[in-house]
């Protein structure tokens, strides 16, 4: 099986910003590297993920299932979440999460109203989890933090790649919802508001998996369990989190420790700053947007002059790159 093996070394030293408007995309604000690959996948690498492109191919982590054989399996989690190294020729290994998208599976949600009061049943009803795109978009715009107090940072992991794999399955194999489905689609071809790059679509009879940086440390819960937080400092970051994320104009509707991932010391217990526990958020498949934050963005989309940019037509697409 063969990733861009004739013209790897060019692709890979060809700066972010002069690749071919051909392999390129813009979706949810995100810019993209597209790649077609020869295997018949399709690689999207983000700004932060170019520079790491080797060890994101799939013949770096998902060949022969890799990421299952020789990755780690996140305990914790309803999804399938697999820890991994993906070796790099000149650099060390880059830790990878390697994440198998639910977009438009069923959401198995049960929302602790100790946290979130502001979650109506209706949210917990009609709460779906967001497409990979979404997600990358949301985590791009929550990393950037221009809604809300600017003095105010959320850590997140560093989003890296989307990638589908050649395989098609048959809709009961994935376990999606039609209607679900496409309004993801319809969304996705809104959230593409340039003329430059490629028109993408979603693969209804494919998987995405996305591609994320490993955090070193450990998840509130598990710090609990080892004695280096109590139960109700736990407690309070958690509601500290929900309280700087809604600031910044997010939610997550399953918050919980397991999600907020903490930096022990050798002999210092866990860094603090200013006397407050520094956290890094690591699960997204339910942020959402605040009303607040929705309201500020329909502002901001008036402001912009009448003249938007076009899009290109649906049936256009890239060469694959050899």
């Amino acid at each position: 099986m063969s990733y861009l093996s004739s013209n790897l070394d060019t692709i890979v030293q060809t700066p972010f910003e002069k690749l071919d408007a051909e392999h390129t995309a813009r979706i949810f604000g995100v810019d993209y590297a597209r790649l077609l690959l020869n295997e018949g996948g399709e690689l999207f690498v983000t700004r932060i993920g170019w520079k790491r492109l080797p060890a994101l191919l799939p013949d770096r982590w998902f060949l022969n299932k890799r990421y299952v054989n020789e990755g780690f399996r996140l305990p914790g989690g309803t999804g399938n979440v697999f820890r991994l190294d993906a070796p790099t020729p000149t650099k060390p290994n880059l830790k990878l999460v390697v994440k198998i998208a639910r977009s438009g599976q069923d959401v198995p949600l049960f929302v602790p109203g100790t946290f979130l009061d502001d979650i109506s049943e209706e949210d917990v009803r009609y709460a779906r989890w967001n497409s990979p795109f979404e997600e990358f978009g949301l985590v791009n715009e929550l990393r950037r933090g221009r809604f809300g107090p600017q003095d105010l940072r959320i850590r997140t992991k560093r989003p890296l790649a989307i990638y589908c794999p050649p395989r098609e399955f048959k809709d009961w194999q994935l376990g999606r919802s039609g209607s679900v489905w496409r309004n993801m689609e319809q969304a996705l071809q809104h959230a593409q508001e340039i003329a430059a790059g490629t028109h993408v679509h979603l693969h209804a009879s494919r998987t995405y998996i996305m591609l994320f940086e490993w955090v070193d440390g450990e998840n509130a819960e598990d710090c609990y369990k080892a004695g280096l937080v109590s139960e109700e400092e736990v407690r309070q970051l958690t509601l500290r989190v929900v309280g700087e994320l809604a600031a910044k104009g997010f939610r997550v509707l399953d918050n919980k420790p397991r999600h907020f991932i903490l930096r022990p010391q050798e002999g210092r217990g866990l860094v603090r700053r200013n006397g407050e526990l520094v956290y890094t958020l690591i699960d997204f498949e339910l942020l959402q947007r605040t009303e607040a934050c929705e309201e500020w963005h329909r502002r901001q989309k008036q402001a912009l002059p009448d003249s938007m940019p076009v899009l290109q037509k649906p049936n256009e697409q890239p060469t694959p790159m050899r």
